[in-house]
C-alpha cells in the first residue's frame, strides 16, 4: 500500500496568497490576522481548516482542490449553519406563540377584573 504524502497546508496558503496578487499585508488583514500571524500560519504544515477558510474568503481562493479535507469542512459548516438557522426559526416561533398566549391571558384577566369591578360597584 502506498503511503500518502502529508499535505503542508501552510505552504499551500503561501502559494494561494502569492497567486492571488494580493499583498501579504492585505491578505492577512482580510482574513482577520496581522502580517506576523500570516508568517506563523504559512510555517504551520497542520494549519487549521477554519483559518484556511478565513483566508479563502479574504483572497477569493478555493482550497478544496489541494486540501481534500476542506470539502468535508464546508459540508459540516453548511450543515451547522442550517441547523443554527432552524434553531433560530424554532425559537422565533416559540416566542411568537408565547407572546400570543400571554396577550390572550391578559385579555381574559382584564375581562375578569371588569366583572369584579362591576360587582363591587353594585354593592
Amino acid at each position: 500500500m502506498k503511503k500518502q504524502a502529508k499535505i503542508d497546508r501552510g505552504a499551500i496558503l503561501k502559494k494561494a496568497v502569492k497567486s492571488s496578487g494580493i499583498s501579504v499585508t492585505e491578505a492577512s488583514r482580510r482574513a482577520g490576522y496581522g502580517r506576523v500571524t500570516y508568517y506563523m500560519h504559512i510555517g504551520n504544515p497542520d494549519l487549521k481548516l477554519d483559518i484556511l477558510d478565513k483566508y479563502a474568503t479574504g483572497i477569493g481562493y478555493d482550497f478544496r482542490d489541494e486540501i481534500t479535507e476542506m470539502v468535508e469542512y464546508y459540508e459540516r459548516k453548511r450543515e451547522n449553519s442550517l441547523s443554527t438557522f432552524e434553531k433560530i426559526e424554532a425559537e422565533r416561533d416559540f416566542w411568537r406563540d408565547e407572546y400570543a398566549r400571554t396577550l390572550k391571558e391578559k385579555y381574559e384577566l382584564l375581562k375578569k377584573i371588569e366583572l369584579l369591578e362591576a360587582k363591587l360597584a353594585r354593592k
